[in-house]
């Protein structure tokens, strides 16, 4: 299994330097996958187990449409949601839209975010996608789904214009308690600029140090990492 995953880690990494390969959408499972130690290790934070990959946060001048963060995760206590930004690229970081980003969720508060989440469901014509976001959200306790949501025979050909009264859902208490907001950069190299209030990073050095001490997979992927913190395309070509 090991071998698979070297053979894995290395194509990926000639892929890299092609130019329309999505190296980072490629590498976004493993991230998450290693999350809960990257951000122990690397900042001292203990997150819930339960990680959430593309979290939709609203746009500036509409709850009804969305910008997606890479993942949100929350700390143990459930008091700090973090949104979490994996980029593999130097030069596509933009601080701008993190701040813009972080600014609409402390303006909403992450109550109203997750009644963002539900009206995104109601709206929405992928229902039964939107179910499993919800489930996620149940799970950190932010949400209690009827038991009829539980199944999956209940509404697979549900008509949308029903919907909206099957989702009418309201966030639990808890999500009240999230009380902080902030950014974490997980990126190649440290950051040249000194890390603004509420952003933390965590470089990919960093990130095989931690993990390096662990078991099972993520040795491997930290050999791999030390390789990706160069930018794509500076390696001599490597036949295929």
């Amino acid at each position: 299994m090991t071998d698979d995953f070297r053979e894995l880690f290395e194509l990926m990494n000639r892929w890299r330097h092609l130019p329309k390969y999505k190296f980072e959408g490629n590498l976004q499972p493993f991230f998450g996958l290693f999350l809960k130690d990257l951000m122990k290790c690397s900042l001292g934070i203990d997150i819930c187990e339960t990680v959430i990959p593309e979290f939709p946060l609203p746009q500036e001048d509409s709850h009804n449409y969305s910008n997606n963060i890479d993942y949100l995760a929350l700390d143990s206590c459930k008091r700090i949601a973090y949104l979490v930004e994996l980029k593999t690229d130097m030069n596509s970081i933009d601080d701008g839209q993190m701040e813009r980003y972080l600014k609409v969720a402390r303006t909403y508060g992450f109550y109203s975010l997750v009644e963002v989440v539900v009206s995104l469901a109601q709206a929405s014509g992928q229902h039964h996608k939107y179910i499993h976001l919800l489930h996620q959200l149940d799970a950190l306790g932010f949400l209690k789904l009827e038991e009829k949501l539980y199944t999956k025979q209940q509404y697979p050909h549900q008509k949308r214009e029903t919907w909206g009264t099957v989702l009418k859902l309201t966030p639990l208490t808890a999500a009240k308690k999230v009380e902080k907001m902030e950014v974490v950069y997980i990126q190649p190299k440290k950051a040249t600029k000194p890390t603004k209030n509420g952003f933390h990073c965590v470089d990919f050095a960093d990130a095989a140090e931690c993990l390096e001490k662990y078991g099972g997979l993520r040795p491997l992927f930290a050999e791999h990492l030390r390789h990706w913190i160069e930018e794509a395309g500076y390696e001599s070509p490597k036949n295929f």
